[in-house]
């Protein structure tokens, strides 16, 4: 019966962390979007500088 416990609690982990990456991931496509869109840079920003910037927005967010 323990087990069980265990694998629910585990399952509800991954579960969570799933939902999070994947929101982090659908947020950074809108930034790199709206970076692109409004700040005047000679290239595009790609993915992954996308998905730092919003998670260093994130992070500053969660710090206060």
């Amino acid at each position: 019966m323990e087990y069980f416990k265990i694998i629910g609690v585990v399952v509800i982990i991954i579960a969570a962390l799933a939902i999070f990456y994947f929101a982090l991931k659908a947020a950074a496509s809108g930034v790199r979007e709206f970076i692109n869109e409004v700040v005047p840079l000679k290239r595009e920003i790609t993915k992954t500088e996308g998905f730092v910037i919003t998670l260093i927005i994130f992070l500053l967010i969660a710090n206060n």
